[in-house]
């Protein structure tokens, strides 16, 4: 098989085959990642309500529309797009990575993941002087997705920025 049309994961050596299935397994892990519960909230008034992100979405659909936009699109969607993009880049012709690259590079600095995990924790620790605030599974779930996109796409632009060094691609800013 020539080269410019094998693809990455079959020369890329064990963590290359790695850095695939993180980013394969990561497409069934993110979406599930927002349905769990991130926290319980308490109050004296209200009976406990468990919060995930996916309906803390919904909640902003509702209410204002454009503020769900920009979470659904930079801190939803741009992330799904940004790892699916990962995943096709070891499985596609190595013709095609530097433009791959390029686009990825792209998503990675719209993708506003690690903000949203930082507004997560800066909401629970605001709310606690409120309401009693017990975190749940979901938020360290959503988090751990959230550091293995960002491990993951670090070594795909490390790995395929070393076999294109004419596409110089920096690594991804965010996850």
């Amino acid at each position: 098989m020539p080269k410019n049309v094998t693809p990455a994961v079959l020369i890329a050596g064990p963590l290359g085959k790695t850095a695939c299935a993180v980013n394969l397994a990561l497409l069934a892990a993110l979406p599930y990642a927002w349905f769990q519960p991130v926290m319980k909230l308490s109050t004296p008034f209200l009976v406990s309500t468990e919060i995930s992100i996916a309906r803390g979405a919904y909640e902003l659909y509702r209410s204002d529309l454009f503020l769900f936009l920009v979470v659904f699109v930079f801190g939803m969607a741009m992330p799904f797009l940004k790892i699916l993009l990962y995943a096709y880049l070891w499985l596609a012709p190595l013709r095609r990575a530097p433009l791959l690259l390029a686009t990825g590079e792209i998503m990675a600095r719209l993708s506003m993941t690690d903000v949203f995990v930082f507004a997560l924790f800066l909401v629970v620790f605001k709310l606690r002087r409120m309401a009693l605030v017990e975190v749940m599974s979901g938020l360290h779930l959503f988090t751990l997705v959230i550091l293995a996109s960002l491990a993951a796409s670090l070594y795909t632009a490390r790995w395929f920025g070393r076999a294109f060094p004419a596409a110089n691609v920096d690594p991804p800013a965010s996850t």
